[in-house]
């Protein structure tokens, strides 16, 4: 199985359209460039939808969960998925440009995840 995901301008647009965020940092290009992050930043919230719908996540088997951001995501570039398991907790990583990101964990409901 693959370990990253990409998303693209055109996700982040549709996602605008539907969630009404139309902050410019996420869709304007001239006012990505001239943010402080010189490119336009995914919405977080797009970037944990698509990680739960890479990874096949069912949502109806988690007890707990905890999301940690740290840093923007930037469109068009790879987003890389580090896993580590520990019994019923699973720590979730993702990085882009070889920085960690995200740190998303997973408080499994017992006798729920059978696959590793």
């Amino acid at each position: 199985m693959k370990n990253h995901f990409k998303i693209s301008q055109n996700n982040g647009k549709v996602f605008s359209s539907l969630s009404g965020d139309y902050n410019k940092i996420h869709i304007d290009e001239l006012e990505g460039y001239n943010s402080m992050f010189g490119q336009n930043i995914c919405h977080g919230v797009l970037v944990i939808i698509k990680f739960f719908e890479f990874y096949r996540i069912d949502l109806k088997k988690i007890q707990n969960l905890k999301i940690s951001f740290f840093q923007p995501f930037f469109y068009k570039k790879k987003i890389e998925i580090k896993k580590k398991n520990k019994k019923n907790l699973i720590s979730f990583y993702l990085k882009q440009d070889h920085t960690i990101k995200v740190q998303i964990l997973i408080e499994k409901k017992k006798d729920t995840f059978q696959k590793s």
